[in-house]
């Protein structure tokens, strides 16, 4: 299955979504918010990732546009 890679603030929608993946079989990886998320794609690159876009710090807009630029 996908590894999946999950970026929200809200930590209710982010274990929700997280738990339904896995029991669907994927191997799913959270980060509470933008800069956590993109710390954690380089250290562990996902299939897919899954981003909130409105978040403090780093919106989700950049959070894509900075891993489109490094990968």
């Amino acid at each position: 299955m996908a590894r999946i890679l999950i970026i929200d603030d809200d930590a209710t929608v982010r274990l929700a979504t997280c738990k339904t993946l896995q029991m669907d079989g994927h191997e799913v990886q959270q980060a509470e918010d933008g800069l956590a998320g993109v710390e954690s794609y380089r250290e562990s690159p996902s299939d897919l990732v899954i981003t909130d876009i409105v978040m403090p710090g780093m919106h989700g807009l950049d959070v894509i546009k900075t891993l489109k630029a490094e990968y």
